[in-house]
């Protein structure tokens, strides 16, 4: 079978996508995923190349922060649903893991000079 994606999902500002598998039939419950093609990726825009990336997203609180390696070094400051800041720190490697002890929410993310990230932790 083949997914095909919508072409605003494509062309759009989305990273990332999540594929849930549903047991039909009573068959168990494993399943197997073979022979996965991602045609059309060639380069990754400027805009991205400049974006802060968490993995996971959405997460429990503890997650990967992940910046450009030009970006090591900057400042970084989380704010709440509210627009407090709730938290900030200094990024001194390109990929650092987070766990700042925050409640369930959504939060916004800022690295001085990059296109911020919004967090959601449940």
């Amino acid at each position: 079978h083949s997914i095909e994606l919508p072409a605003d999902w494509t062309s759009g500002a989305e990273t990332c996508l999540e594929v849930a598998f549903v047991n039909v039939g009573g068959y168990g419950n494993h399943t197997w995923i073979d022979n996965v093609n991602i045609a059309g990726v060639n380069s990754v825009p400027e805009a991205q190349a400049n974006a802060v990336q968490m993995f996971p997203n959405p997460n429990n609180g503890r997650c990967d922060l992940v910046i450009p390696e030009q970006a090591v070094g900057a400042g970084y400051r989380v704010y709440d649903g509210a627009g407090r800041q709730v938290a900030s720190g200094q990024l001194n490697q390109a990929r650092t893991a987070l766990d700042l002890q925050l409640g369930t929410g959504l939060y916004h993310v800022h690295v001085e000079g990059l296109v911020g990230v919004k967090w959601a932790i449940r």
